[in-house]
């Protein structure tokens, strides 16, 4: 599946269990509930995609682009986030133990300053100025990583 083109694709619980989707593009796809443990999602184009309670632990989502993406109860732990672009994604609820966010935009997503304090790095992030504010309060170690 490494540059494939998923455009509006139903693969609600499927099982991606470390699967190569480096640079594809599911846009506006239905991944809900899908096992994508341990994936190789690097540079994929994950805009619009439903990924509410996917497993994503353990993922390489380096430099990917998850904009307005549906990230609710999903879980993250682990996972590398590197680069990736978040930008206005809904991540209530998820989870991110260990994960690597250095470098992530995150503007306009909606979460709680809470579960950034689960990663390990968010230095380079780019945040709102409010969680900013309230992560440096809560955990500040994290934007010195």
């Amino acid at each position: 599946l490494n540059n494939a083109i998923l455009r509006g694709t139903d693969l609600l619980r499927a099982n991606l269990w470390r699967a190569d989707l480096r640079g594809a593009k599911l846009i506006k796809a239905e991944l809900s509930g899908a096992d994508l443990r341990g994936a190789d999602l690097r540079g994929a184009k994950l805009i619009e995609t439903d990924l509410g309670r996917a497993d994503l632990s353990k993922a390489d989502l380096r430099g990917a682009k998850l904009i307005d993406a549906d990230l609710s109860k999903a879980d993250l732990s682990r996972a590398n986030l590197i680069e990736a672009d978040l930008t206005l994604a809904d991540m209530s609820g998820t989870k991110l133990f260990g994960a690597k966010l250095r470098g992530a935009k995150l503007s306009r997503a909606s979460l709680a300053p809470d579960i950034l304090c689960q990663a390990i790095t968010l230095k380079e992030a780019i945040l709102d100025s409010d969680v900013k504010a309230a992560v440096k309060q809560k955990c500040p170690e994290k934007l010195e990583k």
